[in-house]
């Protein structure tokens, strides 16, 4: 005969295997769907003109909130305000920076509607790369690229949220080590 044993929420968000990679992905494609309509037809969802929220809308606070417990995980597990900012700057900048050198040098350039001498000397393609990164502006796109799509100001425009995980972490920490 087998007991099944119970895991405290705790238990489940410390280290690398917190159960919860799953549920992320899932999160994540949710989030992907909804962008579809507003990326390829312009179009807002169409759950939100129905019911006011969406799917999408479901999943970014469901990141919020597991983002909540794993950030208190980090905190409680580390217990050093310089190990839990390096290990936050470690997740989140190499990602960012690949996606900004990838949008700016592949996607840029086979995307643009402007002429490549025109997009290689735009300021907007070179500004590009630290918006993005540094958070500044996640709503543009570097010079010419999807401007024929229905929503084109669309391009990066889901990485909104990570300036507001930033600054959860920033809240996390003062509140933990004050």
């Amino acid at each position: 005969m087998t007991i099944s044993r119970f895991v405290s929420i705790g238990a489940s968000v410390h280290g690398h295997d917190n159960r919860l990679t799953l549920l992320r992905l899932v999160l994540a494609a949710a989030v992907m769907i909804e962008h579809i309509p507003v990326v390829v037809n312009g179009l807002g969802s169409p759950l939100i003109a129905a019911n006011g929220w969406s799917i999408g809308y479901a999943a970014v606070n469901g990141f919020f909130i597991l983002s909540g417990f794993l950030i208190a995980g980090s905190l409680e597990q580390r217990r050093d305000l310089a190990g839990f900012a390096a290990s936050r700057i470690l997740r989140i900048m190499p990602a960012i920076i690949v996606l900004a050198l990838v949008a700016v040098f592949a996607v840029g350039p086979r995307f643009t509607t402007v002429e490549p001498g025109v997009y290689w000397t735009s300021l907007e393609t070179w500004f590009y790369i630290p918006n993005v990164t540094f958070f500044l502006d996640t709503s543009g796109a570097p010079e010419g690229v999807f401007a024929t799509n229905p929503a084109a100001s669309e391009f990066s425009a889901t990485l909104w949220t990570l300036r507001y995980e930033v600054i959860a972490y920033g809240v996390a920490a003062l509140l933990f080590f004050s």
